[in-house]
């Protein structure tokens, strides 16, 4: 593979601007769905006395609700001769182990695997005009291959489908 010449200037091949995360705007369904799962599981922990898994849960369930009523930042994107910029970071090629592409909620999401231990996965939110246009200069650098989905991955699936959080938007 070609990492460019390390002594030659740095050269923005293509940037876009783009929310940190995805986000969902969520109806008072979802909090009143969510504060009787939380509700049930704390009696059932506090009847086993696991006083610990209970602030957890409060805990996890504090950082959703958070999260869906706060709107992610901007960030300015960039894919350069020498790797990635994401805001003021900067991640090499060398540092970089695969990445693949994926729709959710009707955004095309970027994920790249870096070798390190944090963070051990980029998610980028893209534009669908620039898609093929950033996947062809990716599958320069480093290899498109798409993981198995493991066990977690399936089995959140599958409560998500099973036990949902809100009703599907209607049409």
């Amino acid at each position: 593979m070609d990492f460019g010449n390390p002594l030659e200037e740095e050269k923005t091949l293509i940037a876009w601007k783009a929310p940190e995360r995805l986000h969902k705007i969520r109806g008072k369904e979802f909090y009143t769905t969510v504060g009787a799962f939380v509700f049930l599981l704390s009696i059932i922990t506090l009847f086993f006395k696991e006083i610990l898994l209970m602030i957890t849960i409060w805990a996890f369930a504090f950082v959703s609700i958070a999260m869906s009523k706060t709107q992610p930042e901007i960030l300015d994107y960039a894919i350069t001769t020498r790797g990635l910029k994401i805001g003021k970071n900067k991640y090499r090629w060398s540092g970089l182990a695969r990445f693949w592409l994926e729709e959710k909620l009707e955004k095309v999401v970027l994920y790249i695997d870096t070798f390190r231990s944090f963070p051990g996965r980029l998610a980028l939110i893209l534009d669908k005009p620039d898609r093929d246009k950033i996947k062809a200069i990716l599958v320069k650098k480093i290899p498109y291959d798409k993981p198995e989905d493991t066990f977690v991955d399936k089995a959140g699936k599958w409560i998500s489908e099973k036990i949902p959080l809100e009703e599907p938007a209607k049409v």
